[in-house]
């Protein structure tokens, strides 16, 4: 009977709790309780962005081409030396219906002033005379540009010198091309080769 009483005793006791039963049980619940973010490492940081980047949101810069330049157009008139040269005739011929072109030459003008020529420059000379009343004539010299720089006219009582030295060949006259100013004292200027034929006209104009 003694056997029997410790064997009941013995299962009526409390069982004992395992020893890591409880702190099992705990740590698990603690952990199932832990946020996730806790246990994962913390994203790299990538910094603050306001849209695009600059670099990518600066539009590209394209350089302008190149300007060509041109140089300008010369609009003087003239030769560079003393003799007035053959060029391409620039200056259309004016329509006129009343009077005939005699004789036509390039050439250079001079007019006395303070006893010194002045130079006008080279252009185009032509001998007018009237279609209807041939005692109209006059000496017309246009420039490079097509502007008048002479228009005498020519009467029965000038005179008309030629003067050719080893470089230089004129005909000189005097004439009254204002008449405020009176008679003044002129000089034309051409290629030896045409001076003779530029003083037959002159004298054939002035009869």
């Amino acid at each position: 009977n003694y056997i029997q009483q410790v064997k009941n005793l013995t299962a009526e006791a409390p069982k004992a709790a395992p020893a890591n039963g409880s702190g099992a049980s705990a740590s698990a619940s603690a952990k199932a309780e832990v946020p996730s973010s806790f246990n994962s490492a913390p994203a790299a940081s990538t910094g603050f962005s306001f849209g695009k980047s600059a670099a990518s949101a600066a539009p590209a810069v394209t350089a302008p081409p190149p300007v060509k330049t041109t140089p300008p157009i010369s609009t003087t008139g003239g030769d560079t030396d003393d003799t007035p040269k053959d060029k391409v005739e620039a200056v259309l011929k004016e329509t006129n219906t009343t009077e005939d072109t005699v004789y036509e030459v390039r050439a250079k003008h001079f007019k006395l002033v303070d006893s010194k020529w002045k130079d006008f420059g080279a252009g185009v000379l032509r001998l007018m005379k009237h279609k209807s009343d041939p005692k109209l004539k006059r000496i017309v010299k246009r420039n490079e540009i097509g502007k008048i720089q002479m228009n005498i006219a020519i009467s029965s009582s000038m005179q008309f010198q030629k003067v050719v030295n080893a470089k230089k060949s004129f005909v000189q006259f005097i004439a009254v091309a204002d008449r405020d100013a009176g008679p003044e004292k002129f000089m034309l200027q051409v290629k030896k080769e045409n001076i003779e034929e530029l003083h037959n006209q002159l004298q054939a104009l002035a009869k």
